[in-house]
């Protein structure tokens, strides 16, 4: 009797487990949908059009402007600031005014809130306000950074300088000294890397949920979407240019006193950790947010008809193609469903199609490029 009443309590403690795993595991997948339907339109839903909206339908979105605006401003005010590197964009020109006057370093975040307004001004009718309002929530997020990097704490003074003592790799080690001295540079390398990974990365975490960083970045996305370009590859151009209009003007100046000549001022260790900043920013970018890069996927099924149904179910805005084939293996009929569609889409194309047919075999394949019109309208 005993024993029939510890298999009993045994029996429904597994059930109950294998409940709560079953209930996770809808609950991971619920919200795993509603993440990839802020990144991805595929079902056609109506785009929020003002801040109200947004903070209904997107507040994942939000949360990750939060999210990436203090990767940001960690990796401009605390990492880049501790080796000079000239950073791209509008970015550059706060930047490099609190490199010439450091006192004016924690008003970072309002010079570049007023080189953004014009921006704003200039595109608010031309893009998509959603983007729009993601990337000024952003930019606001960034101010809020600003005053919880000027925090007081203890021995530190603020909350910036405990994180600048924990990421120094020499306690001693003055940028402004190394420079003048032309001596012990190689730290100026180790801060150039690191904060180039943590501004790339937030520049596409920004990108991957709806907005942006501000400044060049809204430039990059009016062009990008008229264009049909990767982002990064336009980041990449403005970057360069206007990195190396800073270099050129503020190194003239003698702002950066590398060595005793002005070509060394010029093109010394600066050039080195700006260029690291310009490329690895660039192809971080990329990576995380490769928005116009293309992928041939190829549907292996024997119920083609399903597939088809739920295509046209759900307006389907790419073309696709139906091939019939005999099986090798099993000798039976196969069908291949193949179409041409963006990196970004895949994930909830394939989930959508496996819910329907399950044993599905799926092969993808890089595109490298394609002529004529190709539907982009889910990722803009």
């Amino acid at each position: 009797m005993e024993n029939k009443e510890n298999c009993q309590k045994d029996c429904s403690e597994i059930k109950e487990l294998k409940k709560r795993e079953k209930n996770l595991k809808f609950g991971k997948k619920i919200n795993f949908d509603a993440i990839s339907k802020e990144i991805i339109n595929i079902e056609n839903q109506n785009q929020p059009k003002n801040l109200i909206e947004i903070i209904k339908k997107r507040p994942f979105s939000i949360f990750m402007m939060l999210i990436s605006s203090f990767i940001f401003s960690f990796g401009i005010s605390i990492v880049l600031f501790q080796s000079k590197t000239i950073p791209s964009g509008l970015t550059a020109i706060p930047t490099l005014i609190t490199y010439i006057a450091p006192s004016t370093a924690p008003y970072f975040t309002l010079m570049y809130f007023g080189l953004n307004l014009p921006m704003f001004i200039i595109f608010w009718k031309k893009i998509k306000k959603s983007f729009l309002y993601l990337t000024l929530l952003w930019i606001i997020f960034q101010n809020l950074w600003a005053l919880f990097f000027m925090i007081p704490i203890g021995e530190w003074g603020n909350i910036h300088n405990f994180f600048v003592y924990h990421i120094s790799i020499k306690s001693s080690w003055n940028i402004d000294q190394v420079l003048l001295a032309n001596d012990d540079l190689l730290p100026i390398i180790y801060y150039s890397v690191l904060g180039s990974i943590l501004v790339g990365f937030s520049i596409g975490i920004a990108w991957k949920f709806g907005g942006s960083t501000g400044g060049t970045d809204i430039v990059s996305y009016f062009y990008s979407t008229k264009k049909k370009k990767p982002i990064g590859r336009l980041l990449f151009i403005i970057s360069i240019s206007i990195a190396f209009s800073s270099l050129i003007i503020f190194g003239s100046l003698g702002a950066f006193n590398i060595g005793s000549g002005k070509i060394y001022r010029l093109f010394g260790v600066q050039l080195i950790s700006t260029l690291i900043y310009i490329f690895m920013t660039s192809s971080i970018v990329n990576i995380i947010y490769p928005k116009y890069k293309k992928v041939c996927i190829s549907i292996y099924t024997t119920e083609p008809e399903k597939i088809s149904a739920h295509l046209k179910n759900i307006n389907y805005w790419h073309s696709y193609s139906i091939w019939k084939g005999t099986s090798g293996y099993t000798g039976n009929d196969i069908y291949k469903v193949q179409t041409i569609t963006l990196l970004l889409e895949v994930k909830p194309i394939l989930r959508h199609l496996k819910q329907i047919d399950p044993k599905i075999w799926i092969s993808l394949e890089p595109v490298i490029e394609t002529t004529g019109l190709f539907n982009t309208s889910k990722v803009e």
